[in-house]
């Protein structure tokens, strides 16, 4: 049952960056005005910088969590390679989104926005190292 729930997790979360994906410019746009008009009231920055701040982080979390999803259903298959596996599966997710991202309204596909998913990727990387190395 448990083996089910992370299938379902890991498929929730990529419908969930398609759909974001799939959004025109506008409607992203929108999505990211209501974290920066909130946070504007907290920190002194102007919109433009907010804005980026905003949406690249949005994509590192995004990356974040996908690296943990699937790392967490590679090795429930006990397959070997489970962190380079897991690496290049979500590089290939970030890669087809921003293709993806070329065939929709208002939208461009980033080979920057890439990059920045990877250190998403990284990070996750990085946190599973550290939780297996204080698990063992």
């Amino acid at each position: 049952m448990k083996k089910i729930i992370k299938i379902i997790l890991l498929i929730l979360w990529l419908i969930f960056i398609f759909y974001m994906s799939n959004q025109t410019g506008s409607a992203s746009n929108k999505y990211s005005d209501v974290f920066v008009n909130s946070s504007s009231k907290i920190f002194n920055i102007d919109l433009h910088t907010l804005t980026v701040i905003i949406r690249k982080t949005a994509h590192i979390l995004e990356y974040l969590v996908l690296f943990i999803l699937i790392y967490i259903n590679i090795k429930e298959c006990k397959i070997k390679r489970v962190y380079s596996l897991s690496i290049l599966l979500s590089v290939l997710c970030s890669i087809l989104d921003e293709i993806h991202q070329l065939f929709i309204f208002e939208r461009s596909g980033s080979v920057l926005d890439v990059f920045i998913d990877l250190i998403g990727i990284l990070f996750g990387y990085i946190l599973i190292k550290l939780i297996n190395r204080k698990n063992n």
